[in-house]
């Protein structure tokens, strides 16, 4: 029979003992899951006092540990299972959620994230945004300055364990001068420096992590703040950024701003698909398999949603943009409304609105409707043509 139990679950460490009582002198493997991902396997060989002096689990040696490198980042939460290699079945204790730390101050400015994964519509709705005398965004490079991803990329780096197996000697070396990694004195080797081992991570993953986020926040508002001043915008009260689906951005912006407002632009994988045969050199196993990543994560999202994140169908503000801009503008609590930015009319992937109809065949009708039912219908597009084919 096959028993375990995971004793230690912070971010940078899994420890445990698994065992098959039916040859208790024989090591097993488990295997260690993140959001549903085979992250890595370790074998329980090592020594544990307690299951030796129990003795029946043989000579004890069904103990281990599993480290991640890099740690698992504050700025997500992580459904962890902790399984034995044999059935996938969980160790007691084994299935877990790590929540995402958020305890940071509310700010005037607050962020409006317009997160996306290549959908047609962001410039269009960016813009759209900027025309607003409440909304600051920074008309740059088609709206590409991401002040929130960079920090939120810093911070996550910044604050984790570095896990080092030697003191650092310098930092004066040319590639130290470009390049962080994480902290190396967050670390087993400096635990000496508390009275009790723990102290150590809890100062740097706390305490270090609060004094850093604001030190961050503090820069992207001031920016922003820099930038309405130039804009004639005084009495803004948000500010606009775009932000990448997949991305650690969402969760540091909540965590330094409490409260945040964040629009995911969807759109109908079955364009998606056609837009990347006709425009990309990207196979259509290539295309499928990011699709599914990229509808999958964007179900999880709404899963998680807590009310402050508005699905908006890049088909709906293309088409009807003074529709969906009312929509946007109830979501941010703007009682005016949104004038529709120039490029929305202008925007070429109008034209590939339902493409999908003309362009898919009866096999790739069906393997949509096995594939991406789920997603087609949480957010409102016509399954019917599938469902009669």
């Amino acid at each position: 029979m096959l028993k375990g139990h995971v004793d230690t679950i912070p971010r940078y460490l899994i420890a445990g003992w698994a065992l098959d009582t039916d040859i208790p002198n024989l090591p097993v493997d488990v295997v260690i899951f993140v959001d549903r991902q085979e992250y890595g396997r370790v074998t329980a060989n090592l020594p544990r006092k307690d299951l030796r002096e129990l003795g029946t689990f043989g000579d004890g040696n069904h103990g281990f540990r599993y480290t991640f490198d890099p740690p698992l980042s504050i700025l997500r939460s992580h459904d962890v299972a902790v399984c034995f290699a044999l059935n996938n079945e969980p160790l007691t204790r084994g299935r877990f959620r790590i929540p995402a730390e958020s305890d940071l101050a509310d700010e005037r400015l607050q962020p409006v994230l317009i997160t996306t994964a290549g959908q047609p519509g962001f410039l269009g709705l960016m813009r759209s945004l900027a025309l607003d005398s409440g909304i600051v965004a920074a008309d740059s490079h088609a709206y590409g300055v991401r002040l929130l991803s960079y920090y939120a990329h810093a911070l996550d780096v910044l604050v984790m364990p570095g896990m080092g197996k030697r003191i650092p000697s310098t930092f004066t070396d040319e590639a130290s001068n470009w390049i962080l990694g994480t902290n190396p004195y967050h670390s087993p080797l400096f635990e000496t420096a508390f009275p009790r081992p723990r102290l150590l991570s809890g100062f740097f993953q706390r305490r270090s992590k609060a004094i850093i986020g604001t030190a961050f926040k503090s820069v992207v508002t001031e920016f922003y703040a820099t930038v309405a001043a130039h804009q004639g915008k005084a009495e803004a009260n948000l500010f606009a950024e775009q932000c990448d689906l997949f991305g650690v951005t969402p969760a540091f912006a909540r965590l330094a701003f409490g409260r945040v407002r964040e629009i995911v632009l969807l759109q109908d994988p079955r364009d998606a698909y056609c837009g990347y045969r006709a425009l990309w050199s990207t196979s259509a196993t290539q295309a499928m398999t990011i699709l599914r990543s990229v509808c999958q994560r964007t179900i999880e999202r709404h899963q998680d949603n807590q009310g402050d994140t508005l699905f908006l169908r890049c088909e709906d503000l293309l088409l009807r943009p003074e529709t969906a801009l009312t929509e946007v503008a109830a979501f941010l609590s703007i009682n005016r409304a949104i004038t529709v930015g120039p490029d929305i009319a202008t925007d070429p992937a109008r034209e590939g609105i339902n493409r999908w109809r003309s362009e898919l065949d009866a096999t790739e009708m069906t393997l949509f409707g096995q594939q991406f039912d789920e997603y087609l219908r949480l957010f409102g597009y016509d399954v019917a043509a599938i469902t009669d084919t």
